[in-house]
């Protein structure tokens, strides 16, 4: 099983936007990342499916106005999703499943275009996103034509470590999903259990490293105290498990950082006993990192 790893876009908005401590004065650009997990019995599952491709041709006719006063969004032709896996070599066909961490524009892009992929998302989120008390981020447009979902409850799930709450996905220990509503009414995030290590995709829990790592509020919460408390369960999850690797959604730089960082079968090498002629690191072969580049 190999984790790939895909930017597609980035959005410019205020930094207290990211950061409830920072100045509305100053901007902050995040990346948008796709997650697509090559499964070797589901064939593909993405994480999120990012910003639509119509963001390349004219953000400002697909995006609400006060939307792009709030964020500005920018993509380059071809930087899709739907654009990009085949040229990892990665057929679209073969995307079975595609998991929504929640109902916002920069995660539901491109989810129309996997018709026949089941669409993985809380039932919570999407009661949410369709009552009138909206996500203000969420552009039902972009999924309202979506006919085969998948509703996760977590109502009186068991737990997983030290968090309250998880489903295993295909009920073989290889995807599990995990309660992190609080950015929004139903955030989900997902354990991945690659080869060398365990990998945690960890949805609108976390934009960055740094907001997880200092646990510092985002400024837009749905819930801010369900955020204290599992954005603390993450990083006493991690300390538990410290070959644990954690994703940000929003953060290009951490994905190619973990990259190069020694796998687990590296890490548990008796460091007193070189290899002659081999390095005791070498960067994980099972995730798989797709800079874009305009042609």
């Amino acid at each position: 099983m190999r984790l790939h790893v895909f930017q597609t876009g980035k959005i410019e908005v205020p930094a207290k936007v990211v950061y409830h401590d920072s100045s509305v004065l100053e901007k902050q650009t995040v990346d948008v990342l796709v997650f697509a997990i090559d499964h070797p019995r589901q064939g593909i599952i993405l994480f999120g499916t990012g910003l639509n491709r119509a963001l390349a041709d004219d953000s400002a006719q697909h995006l609400p106005g006060w939307l792009m006063v709030l964020g500005k969004p920018t993509m380059a032709k071809g930087q899709d999703i739907t654009a990009q896996l085949p040229k990892a070599k990665l057929s679209q066909k073969k995307v079975r499943h595609v998991i929504l961490p929640d109902l916002r524009f920069d995660h539901t892009g491109e989810v129309e275009s996997f018709p026949t992929a089941q669409v993985i998302v809380a039932a919570s989120e999407h009661l949410a996103a369709t009552g009138s008390d909206a996500d203000h981020l969420s552009l039902s447009e972009e999924y309202d034509q979506i006919r085969t979902w998948q509703f996760v409850n977590f109502t009186d799930a068991p737990p997983l470590g030290t968090f309250p709450a998880h489903r295993d996905l295909f009920e073989d220990g290889s995807i599990l999903l995990l309660d992190v509503a609080g950015a929004t009414a139903g955030g989900v995030a997902a354990l991945v259990r690659l080869p060398t290590g365990p990998v945690l995709l960890c949805g609108n829990l976390a934009w960055t490293k740094e907001q997880y790592l200092y646990a510092r509020f985002p400024g837009l919460l749905f819930d801010r105290t369900a955020w204290w408390e599992k954005v603390w369960r993450l990083k006493k999850f991690k300390e538990l498990v410290p070959e644990l690797v954690v994703l940000p959604d929003h953060d290009w730089a951490t994905a190619e950082s973990v990259k190069e960082s020694p796998s687990l079968s590296v890490q548990r090498q008796d460091k007193s006993k070189p290899v002659e002629g081999k390095s005791q690191t070498s960067p994980r072969k099972d995730i798989v990192l797709h800079p874009f580049a305009k042609e």
